[in-house]
């Protein structure tokens, strides 16, 4: 019951989304993943690893290939048919979004109930949860942030378990949702913090090797079919699903099983040099941890076995300092941006005192992930929605606040909860509706302008649109194989007006955002013609 209680909750908010607004206004998370995703379907490989997102590439890649696979159609056609109509898979896209949301709110609610030791708080945290920044804007769109918030949860929730019990198994386990959460973003290297702090402070017992291999045959042995449903399974998804995809590229593949034999030396060269001194049980359990991440970062991506080369190259890249992070800073000041949660700010930093006060040391440890993860957040530019995993880490916090209300917490607890959602909720439904309305507007100026668009001629657009989408950015990720789109709408831009030169075509309109220079644009992008406004739905000008 109250699993489906935030089930309803998650997918109440779902309804809120533009759910019928055009493919492209899930932006530049749909554009990236849906190119990609069409790659792997086209047995080609991704070239998208800057999130690097893979369980959200190949979950759609997988999906596209099914779909494929009963329609009957040949691999290429099928995904040029894709490729060249792409609001047909808004679907797949919207189906997978709404379900990650889902998911993300079930998980939440699942650790923090197991944590708290009751399912009440479980459900109170995953409905402050969804609130956390920019998750509600985005709840039917492919994105990591959602993903990579709830991961973040269930991690650090598996090290706090961990510590309260000396468990290696929880250790083990809670490595190994790290590494997972790395493949779904980079940003979940923060995470590493709680897990290094916990092993450091409390690591288990000199015996846990033993212990660990006693209990772990116990659990194989009492859930045997289980197990071998759960492997069975996945072992016919990866052959199945790799039997028809690209191979691994022998250079990526060859520098992962390098590093893996090198990290595997390391490991160890430090086990040997440790393992008759007291370092002994940490030095065990971080060698195990480490290896449990790799494993977490590895195993589950192996759905297309081309991706995990690649992507753990572009990881250690990226986690350094390069790739999409190079030139990375601070320009945002985090109190303005999350001013709608301030007040959950706030109640937060009052359950840090009352751990404090109560000495619960292991509810600490989501202080210090969400210290971390906020951090990396400041660190990238300070933008909304690096900031959902941080805040998702201070719910536990706050319910630690609610706890201690006396002499039951009951009604009162959950009255709080809600008013501490109200804002964020409120400003989160207003994005999705804003950004259904400001798509159906766009649309409506496209339909008019492409009615009258004339053989030879596109229009500019500092709008939306599919094919300017596709030029901006799909294009850089979409099948090799398959055709580019014969564009009747252009960004515009440097890049888009090159294009026109290039392919012999006419600027024929100008869509605008608002009343400008049309003529001084123009001349500026290198184009030819005179532009005047026209009566038309939006900020309209004909170009001769």
């Amino acid at each position: 019951m109250a699993a489906g209680l935030v089930s309803a909750v998650a997918l109440t908010l779902v309804s809120f989304q533009p759910l019928g607004s055009p493919w492209w206004s899930g932006f530049d998370f749909d554009s990236a993943y849906v190119a990609s995703a069409l790659r792997l379907a086209r047995a080609e490989r991704s070239i998208y690893y800057d999130h690097p997102g893979a369980p959200l590439q190949e979950a759609l890649a997988a999906s596209f290939t099914a779909a494929r696979v009963v329609s009957g159609e040949p691999r290429g056609e099928r995904v040029d048919r894709w490729v060249a109509d792409l609001d047909s898979t808004r679907p797949f896209l919207r189906t997978w979004g709404a379900f990650f949301f889902v998911a993300s709110a079930l998980l939440v609610f699942a650790t923090l109930a197991w944590v708290m030791g009751h399912p009440g708080w479980g459900v109170l945290g995953a409905v402050l949860f969804l609130g956390a920044p920019d998750l509600i804007p985005w709840a039917a769109v492919v994105k990591t942030d959602v993903l990579l918030a709830g991961l973040s949860v269930v991690a650090v929730g598996l090290t706090v378990q961990a510590y309260r019990r000396r468990s290696a198994s929880l250790y083990l386990a809670a490595a190994a949702a790290v590494g997972y959460d790395v493949s779904v973003k980079v940003h979940a290297v923060g995470l590493l913090v709680p897990l290094a702090v916990a092993i450091a402070v409390r690591p288990p017992d000199d015996a846990w090797p033993r212990t660990f291999v006693r209990a772990a045959r116990r659990w194989l042995a009492a859930n045997r079919r289980l197990v071998a449903i759960v492997v069975a399974t996945w072992a016919i998804l990866i052959v199945l699903l790799n039997v028809t995809a690209a191979p691994p590229e022998a250079k990526p593949l060859l520098e992962l099983l390098g590093g893996l034999a090198g990290i595997a030396a390391v490991g160890a060269v430090v086990w040997l040099a440790l393992r008759r001194t007291r370092l002994a049980s940490r030095a065990c359990i971080t060698i195990g941890a480490v290896a449990a991440a790799l494993a977490g970062l590895i195993v589950p991506n192996l759905l297309y076995a081309s991706f995990p080369g690649p992507m753990a190259r572009w990881l250690a890249i990226t986690a350094t300092g390069g790739g999409v992070n190079e030139g990375a800073r601070p320009e945002l000041n985090p109190l303005d941006v999350l001013e709608p949660w301030r007040l959950l700010l706030v109640v937060s930093a009052i359950g840090v005192a009352v751990v404090v006060r109560d000495r619960d040391w292991p509810t600490l440890l989501w202080a210090a992930g969400a210290l971390a993860m906020g951090f990396l957040a400041y660190l990238r530019y300070g933008e909304l929605h690096y900031y959902a995993p941080a805040v998702a880490l201070l719910v536990p916090l706050v319910l630690r606040t609610l706890s201690a209300i006396t002499p039951r917490p009951g009604l009162i607890a959950a009255a709080l909860a809600v008013a501490l959602a109200f804002t964020p909720y409120r400003v989160g439904i207003d994005g999705a509706r804003d950004r259904g309305t400001i798509a159906d507007r766009t649309e409506r100026v496209n339909e008019w302008v492409e009615a009258r668009l004339r053989p030879g001629e596109v229009a500019l657009t500092q709008l939306e649109s599919s094919d300017g989408r596709y030029f901006y950015l799909v294009r850089l990720y979409a099948p090799e194989g398959s055709p580019e789109p014969a564009y009747r709408f252009l960004p515009a831009s440097h890049e888009a007006a090159e294009y026109v030169r290039d392919h012999d075509v006419r600027v024929g309109w100008l869509i605008a955002a608002s009343p400008l220079d049309a003529d001084s644009l123009l001349t500026g992008l290198g184009v030819d013609g005179h532009a005047r406004r026209v009566a038309a739905p939006g900020v309209v000008y004909r170009v001769s």
